[in-house]
């Protein structure tokens, strides 16, 4: 109902909240990192994109010191949205395997890394972007987060 409204379903189910969570695209992203505006800047040359954080299991986390670079910097907050192994298992593969992820393994500890299916099966294998730390084969999950936002550090 909430597309078909659009609105945002968050708002469509308990009234609190943004009404709408359509942002404007302003702008395109071209080869070496820079952006180019739209023609006139209006959000009708490129439409709007959905920014809805629901009613998610939502938590942060904060990056300390160097040893996420090159993906993710001092200072950054990264938003992440938890999913328990007895749900993630059900899921679409694609909303979480080949993601970055803040992860709690079956025996208890955490990370941020990049999820890609194990060899065995219900399986991890977590990636680093920093290549000082190896990858960690065969890990089971108690849960999964995958990152939906990123608020860039000072």
């Amino acid at each position: 109902m909430s597309q078909a409204f659009g609105v945002n379903e968050w708002w469509l189910r308990t009234g609190d909240g943004a009404r709408s969570s359509r942002l404007p695209v302003i702008g395109r992203l071209s080869a070496g990192e820079e952006w180019v505006p739209l023609s006139d800047g209006s959000a009708a040359d490129a439409g709007f994109v959905d920014f809805d954080l629901g009613c998610e299991d939502f938590f942060a986390i904060e990056g300390c010191g160097a040893s996420m670079a090159p993906a993710y910097r001092d200072g950054d907050v990264v938003i992440c949205s938890r999913r328990q192994a007895s749900d993630f298992r059900n899921l679409d593969p694609s909303q979480f395997r080949r993601r970055d992820c803040a992860v709690r393994t079956a025996e208890g500890a955490g990370y941020l890394k990049y999820v890609i299916p194990g060899r065995a099966e219900g399986s991890f294998t977590l990636r680093s972007y920093n290549p000082d730390y190896p990858d960690m084969e065969n890990i089971v999950l108690q849960w999964v987060a995958p990152v939906v936002w990123i608020r860039r550090g000072p």
